[in-house]
């Protein structure tokens, strides 16, 4: 070869290589782009079910300024509706809403924590839905991530301590009458080792968009002394109903528990467990952890002395507990098809299991495993997702434990616990009538009784008005009389506060009356405030389905319940309208004449509402009723407050 030829191979030679590594670099920059966008979770993006629809919540920074043992550290509490987390988009809790737990203090339940709403005013981005339909969403999954103070994703997870989700059962019993009655508030619990819990291909849990969540956020610092400020994002992923192009499949879920004995462990108590399951190695006996919570422990119904956070000695250990009606009602008593669990366990955990107790057998059904790194302090590097599309069974009325292994290798000792969210199919599963018909009230009972929320006169059919409203004589003033001639004035004392209700027959004279007298016969004793919106209204629960809450209706106020008219003459002839602080009567969908006794203070003006629903009166504006309005708003709960005298005034 000569020169020439040796010059042409090397400029060949040369272009070719450049030309390579300009094709791997346009190859990387794709992949690159790529995987940006596919973590840009403010998009929606087309999954086999549906479209899924992602919102997020930021929460921080969090100032960690030292090391934390467990259960220590800053932490965010905030009740949302899960309406508003989709209408948002992004919300964030910014610095001045976190709560440090420092030496032991006050931290948030393992089971349930408490919500941080005095510092509503600091939240950002927060879009409110209270006048909105109720929806149906799908729940598909959930992911934590930590980032620095400039919102850049960090490559480990250790400084999350946890991320907490909890649900009122009691409101999603009320809704989602076909189905598995939800016996377990934690929804779901995100840690450092598992930060995504997503469902298979096919399943879901079901969501209401008026539901209320509580979201807790705990920062923890247990590698190093170097001072940090860090965030906590969460992202939801979610399907709208209507939405949907493949069928989905419902999930419920348990959340058992590990807990110890610490105090009271008479040979009684342990041979009433042996006899309850004889094939289970039954509770387990440890120490309680100095820094558990304030709540952390408890008696059971054996009267020995419990705690869901224990001491963990130098070396391999193993506790367990068992799975029964007392901590989790019904979970033995039908078949379970299990699609997925996660985890909460503390560093050193290597193993959770849940375990089939048969005769003298013991099966292992379910098992996760966890890895901790302990170099540089405590860090749970990994724990096991246990996803499964096609499900494993656990066998109905059979006995089971959960079972948890921690080899603490730090040679002190250490804190523990563990929990298990386990969710399984639930074919008893129906969409509810507000579903299938639009209807879009927020439900007030386990029978619904108003469509409030939506009450044009043009508003679509709703629910349809029950049997037993319907066979109820209606209101005729002949029999049921006198009616009421002058106004009068009650007081409503709640266990909030009291309401004064000035009530006028001058409005509407049959339904002043009606409401008159069951107020003074006690009827709404014990009644619930059911439904609340600062934006709309506060509504007072039916007193004929009080069966189902504190104390049923006595027999004296049962014969006073009537099916009222709607009376509407004076709004219609522009003598009034709904404004704030009215006094309105609900009624069923399909009937303006199934009124029977629950009724509405409006907290806005709602002229929507006029000639659909009879006025009768206003609430008073005294010091004492709007402090009473205040406390509800800020500590709202459908199951926190309730009637529980009338007297007049």
């Amino acid at each position: 070869m000569n020169l020439e030829e040796l010059k042409k191979l090397v400029q060949s030679v040369t272009s070719n290589f450049i030309a390579l590594i300009l094709i791997s670099a346009t190859i990387s920059m794709s992949n690159i782009s790529a995987i940006a966008s596919s973590h840009d979770d403010k998009q929606s993006f087309d999954f086999s079910e549906g479209k899924i629809t992602t919102a997020l919540i930021t929460a921080g920074p969090f100032d960690l300024h030292r090391r934390y043992r467990s259960m220590e550290g800053p932490y965010i509490s905030y009740d949302f509706k899960v309406g508003d987390i989709v209408a948002s988009k992004e919300i964030f809790l910014p610095e001045g809403m976190d709560v440090f737990v420092e030496n032991g203090g006050a931290a948030p339940s393992m089971m349930g924590g408490g919500s941080n709403q005095t510092m509503a005013r600091e939240v950002k981005g927060l879009i409110h839905t209270d006048q909105d339909r109720r929806t149906l969403l799908w729940l598909k999954g959930v992911k934590l991530e930590v980032l620095d103070e400039n919102d850049h994703v960090l490559p480990t997870a250790e400084f999350i301590c946890h991320w907490n989700l909890d649900v009122k059962p009691a409101f999603r019993n009320q809704i989602f009458t076909d189905g598995e009655k939800c016996e377990s508030l934690r929804l779901a619990t995100v840690t450092q080792g598992q930060t995504e819990i997503t469902f298979p291909p096919g399943y879901a849990v079901p969501v209401a968009s008026d539901e209320i969540w509580n979201a807790v956020f705990q920062a923890a610092n247990r590698t190093t002394d170097e001072h940090r400020r860090v965030k906590h994002r969460c992202t939801f992923y979610f399907i709208k109903d209507q939405d949907l192009v493949y069928p989905i499949t419902a999930l419920a879920w348990h959340v058992p528990w590990i807990h110890v004995v610490i105090d009271k462990n008479s040979e009684q108590a342990a041979e009433e467990e042996k006899n309850n399951c004889p094939s289970c190695l039954g509770t387990s006996i440890g120490v309680n952890a100095p820094n558990n919570t304030a709540n952390g422990v408890f008696t059971d119904s054996k009267g020995r002395r419990m705690s869901g956070h224990w001491v963990i000695p130098p070396g391999t250990h193993t506790y367990g507990s068992v799975i029964n009606d007392e901590f989790e009602p019904g979970f033995a008593s039908k078949p379970r098809i299990v699609h997925t669990v996660w985890s909460h366990v503390h560093p050193l955990c290597s193993n959770l299991s849940v375990y089939e107790c048969t005769g003298s057998s013991r099966k292992r059904l379910i098992s996760v495993g966890a890895k901790t790194d302990i170099s540089h302090g405590l860090e749970i590097k990994h724990i096991e997702n246990w996803n499964s599309e096609k499900g494993i069974v656990l066998p109905e009325k059979a006995n089971y434990e959960l079972e948890v292994t921690y080899k603490n290798t730090t040679h002190v000792p250490q804190d523990s616990m563990a929990a298990a969210g386990i969710f399984f199919e639930d074919p008893t599963f129906a969409r509810p009538e507000w579903v299938l018909k639009g209807k879009d009230a927020y439900v007030c009972s386990v029978k619904p009784v108003t469509n409030i929320v939506d009450a044009a006169p043009t508003a679509p059919a709703g629910i349809s008005t029950p049997r037993e409203i319907i066979d109820l004589p209606a209101f005729d003033a002949n029999k049921d009389g006198p009616l009421l001639t002058k106004a009068q004035s009650i007081q409503l004392e709640t266990n909030a506060g009291p309401l004064v209700l000035h009530i006028d027959p001058s409005l509407a004279p049959v339904t002043a009356t009606q409401v008159y007298r069951l107020l003074m016969s006690g009827a709404f004793n014990d009644t619930r405030l059911c439904n609340y919106s600062s934006n709309f209204m506060l509504q007072i629960a039916a007193v004929e389905d009080k069966a189902k809450e504190k104390s049923p209706i006595s027999e004296t106020s049962k014969a006073l319940l009537r099916r009222i008219p709607l009376e509407v003459s004076a709004q219609k002839s522009n003598r009034l309208s709904h404004h704030k602080y009215t006094l309105g009567m609900a009624h069923y969908d399909d009937k303006a004449d199934s009124g029977v006794s629950s009724f509405f203070i409006l907290m806005q003006d709602a002229p929507h509402l006029d000639h659909g629903y009879a006025i009768f009166g206003k609430l008073g504006e005294d010091p004492a009723t709007l402090e009473t309005l205040s406390k509800i708003g800020n500590d709202w709960n459908p199951d926190k407050y309730w009637v529980i005298a009338t007297k007049a005034l």
